[in-house]
């Protein structure tokens, strides 16, 4: 099969947590992963359940992470991790979770570039800055429309101004905006 999006893509690479995870130290491992990774107090997660069922918009905010979609990556990752670690077995497809953080280093990295540079990318040299800086966790067809989402909602995307390539000028608001 030939993914062609990103979601065919983290479809592909991560699997569903079975619903209902109930033992408590599914709960105290995934809080010891996401609080060390995400550098936020335990305290911060104690109200969620690590079920697969949480509030991801709460817990966004809980991480002080600036995106939906990926918090709810680490979330998953989080729990499978957990279960394995504490030896709860439940049936869980294959989940390729390094190929799911190696997308997400790289698009940070991406993010840390672009804010470094002008502090905003014009949405033709997205594609081959994610080239040039071999950010190759996944092919940029794949993940394109990902990454241009994520770069509108962050405010980075610009087109250039006209008359000045290195000024920015109208601000990319939504993905139907780029040619």
């Amino acid at each position: 099969m030939k993914l062609t999006t990103y979601n065919e893509w983290l479809n592909e690479n991560q699997s569903p947590i079975n619903e209902g995870s109930s033992d408590p130290r599914v709960k105290k491992e995934a809080i010891s992963r996401l609080s060390d990774f995400f550098r936020v107090p335990a305290s911060n997660l104690s109200s969620f359940n690590f079920d697969g069922k949480d509030n991801i918009k709460a817990l966004t905010k809980a991480l002080n992470s600036t995106s939906d979609e990926g918090t709810e990556m680490y979330y998953k990752v989080a729990i499978k991790l957990a279960m394995e670690e504490v030896g709860v077995h439940e049936s869980l497809k294959g989940l390729n979770e390094g190929a799911i953080k190696a997308f997400e280093m790289d698009y940070t990295e991406m993010v840390k570039q672009i804010k470094s540079g002008f502090g905003w990318i014009d949405p033709t040299y997205v594609e081959d800055t994610w080239e040039e800086m071999n950010l190759n966790s996944v092919d940029f067809s794949i993940v394109r429309d990902e990454v241009f989402n994520r770069l509108i909602k962050a405010g980075l995307l610009y087109y250039s101004d006209p008359n000045d390539p290195e000024s920015k000028g109208k601000k990319v608001t939504n993905i139907s905006q780029i040619k």
